[in-house]
C-alpha cells in the first residue's frame, strides 16, 4: 500500500497530548506540567525557523499546539455548567495562523 503525502501545510507535532494529559490528571500543578512543554515547542519552532522550514507550517503549528494545550487546560478546570461557557479564538489564531510572541 503506497504511503499518503503528508501536506506541507499539516502542522507538526511538538508534544504528546496524552503523556501531560495523565499528568495532569494525577494532580501535577498545570503550570509545572505546561510551562516547560510550551519552551521545548517554542525551542523546536525556533530551529525549524532557524533551518529554514515553510513558515506557514511553522505558523500553522504553533496555532496547533496552541489549541493542544488550552484543551488540556481546559479540561482540568471544574465548569459548573460546561454547556454555558465557550472558549473562542478569533483573528490570526481563530484562522489557525499563530506567530510567535502573539
Amino acid at each position: 500500500m503506497p504511503q499518503a503525502q503528508i501536506s506541507s501545510t499539516q502542522p507538526i507535532e511538538l508534544f504528546e497530548p496524552s503523556s501531560l494529559a495523565a499528568r495532569l490528571s494525577s494532580g501535577e500543578n498545570a503550570v509545572t506540567v505546561l510551562k516547560p512543554a510550551i519552551e521545548q515547542a517554542n525551542e523546536e519552532l525556533n530551529q525549524r525557523y532557524r533551518d529554514n522550514a515553510d513558515i506557514s507550517v511553522l505558523v500553522s503549528s504553533r496555532a496547533h499546539f496552541i489549541d493542544q494545550i488550552l484543551q488540556l487546560a481546559w479540561q482540568q478546570l471544574p465548569w459548573p455548567d460546561e454547556k454555558n461557557i465557550a472558549l473562542v479564538a478569533v483573528g490570526g489564531y481563530g484562522r489557525g495562523e499563530l506567530h510567535p510572541h502573539s
